[in-house]
């Protein structure tokens, strides 16, 4: 009876990973081409440029995957897609007077911490 009692909760568990979604294979996704997204898009930046300018760029990039995010007026983000066994990036934009003074890249899980194949911080003086 345990043994079925068992093998029964192991398929509602299963039926209910499916129906929220939880296997599909975008919770599990592969972020390589985020990843390489960021880091084109953060390269191209220079401290100093305006809001407008990264709004622009981050526009032609043409990363459907990808959202920036105005959490502040001075404070905007970047995020890769939420998956499983994979960290999340952020990246954190912060703007001074109107303009670009700081670029982090974190780990969605900590604003501490970079993630070690992340590019390093670059901020203004």
């Amino acid at each position: 009876m345990k043994a079925y009692v068992g093998w029964v909760a192991m398929v509602v568990s299963i039926g209910v990973l499916i129906s929220a979604g939880v296997t599909s294979k975008e919770w599990f996704r592969d972020q390589r081409l985020e990843r390489q997204q960021i880091r084109h898009f953060t390269d191209s930046l220079q401290l100093g440029v305006t809001k407008d300018s990264v709004r622009q760029r981050f526009d032609m990039l043409n990363a459907k995957r990808l959202k920036l995010v105005h959490a502040e007026e001075d404070l905007w983000s970047i995020q890769t897609p939420f998956a499983f066994g994979d960290p999340n990036w952020l990246v954190l934009l912060t703007f001074a007077e109107g303009k670009l003074s700081c670029i982090r890249h974190r780990s969605v899980d900590s604003e501490s911490t970079r993630p070690p194949e992340a590019p390093f911080d670059r901020c203004a003086g």
